[in-house]
């Protein structure tokens, strides 16, 4: 991949206290996303991607931890930031769009002064009416009339307001934005305008994005290259979300792509994977999926996978090269 490395997540591990013990939410996980980069995150609920981003924030709630690894922003390591250096890093260089616009923006405020007051924390020499008037360019940017800067959150539409936490994440030009479940409850078309703006922001301000979602084709949509996570673990990346699509070879990728409907068929055998992903706090030994399984060997109940390359993408299953190359997901 060419460019600098703009996040590296290696060996990162977040668990949770729980009266039983530590509950592990992301175990072991490990990838980089490059300069101007795309990378898409996907998985059942409860897999960890959630847990992962707040990580990367350091927005973790109380009760989760950081047991391993490392997390690098900009080859900054986010967690040796303390105080006024991280707040000063955070949204500058990295932010987040959060799914559930409501849940983020303040109710009793307009936009507006949410804005300003986003500007003038993080840029101690700017005046509000610079504050203002870089937010009537972010509204721009975004398509939305500088006119409605003084609506509060709920006299917008669901997309407007969605659009107006995008302008926030880009509104102090950082170089790496996490999008987790941006257009969960939008309808499809709003959505696939939501998509434009980002990749046109994206291509206009450089810069490259974590896209979290459980909906691969929107995964597929948007991303480089696209990374599939099960209870904890990231099972498999690929070269290019093109190809995870066309070729999975991961047993629990095949299947989550098996259970896709597809619009242009009348007539397809939708499959959908047995059984349920365990708990953080209940998972099986060896590989965490191989309940679910329909090849499962001897091995994998017993020892956890290493990580094999096939054909450019990098797959943690115990299956060998030939064998991940010529299967196909058969139910169970």
């Amino acid at each position: 991949m060419n460019g600098k490395p703009v996040l590296e997540v290696e060996n990162l591990s977040v668990c949770y206290a729980t009266r039983r013990g530590l509950a592990t939410a992301v175990d072991r996980v490990s990838f980089t996303i490059y300069e101007n980069e795309v990378v898409g995150l996907v998985g059942e609920s409860g897999c960890g991607k959630s847990t992962m981003a707040n990580a990367i924030m350091r927005l973790l709630g109380d009760g989760a931890y950081v047991t391993g690894g490392s997390i690098r922003v900009m080859g900054q390591d986010v967690y040796r930031l303390k105080g006024d250096a991280l707040r000063q890093f955070r949204w500058t260089q990295m932010a987040m769009v959060f799914q559930g616009a409501m849940n983020v923006l303040n109710p009793v405020k307009t936009v507006e002064s949410q804005i300003v007051d986003t500007l003038l924390a993080h840029r101690p020499g700017m005046s509000k009416q610079q504050a203002r008037a870089r937010a009537e360019e972010l509204f721009r940017l975004v398509r939305i009339d500088p006119k409605r800067l003084q609506s509060f959150p709920h006299e917008l539409s669901g997309g407007m307001r969605q659009r107006v936490v995008i302008a926030i994440a880009v509104a102090l030009e950082p170089k790496f934005i996490i999008m987790d479940e941006p257009t969960t409850a939008l309808d499809v078309i709003v959505q696939k305008s939501i998509l434009e703006q980002i990749m046109e922001l994206r291509d206009r301000l450089g810069f490259s994005i974590l896209f979290i979602s459980h909906d691969f084709n929107l995964v597929q949509e948007i991303s480089n290259r696209v990374g599939v996570m099960y209870a904890g673990r990231l099972v498999e990346m690929s070269k290019s979300a093109s190809d995870l699509a066309l070729t999975p070879r991961h047993p629990y990728t095949q299947g989550l792509i098996r259970a896709i409907p597809k619009l242009t068929s009348d007539d397809e055998d939708i499959q959908g994977i047995p059984g349920s992903p365990p708990s953080a706090s209940n998972r099986p030994s060896g590989c965490a999926f191989h309940p679910r399984c329909p090849y499962a060997k001897p091995i994998c109940r017993t020892v956890e996978p290493g990580m094999t390359t096939v054909a450019g993408n990098l797959i943690e299953c115990h299956l060998s090269e030939d064998e991940l190359r010529s299967m196909t997901y058969a139910e169970r």
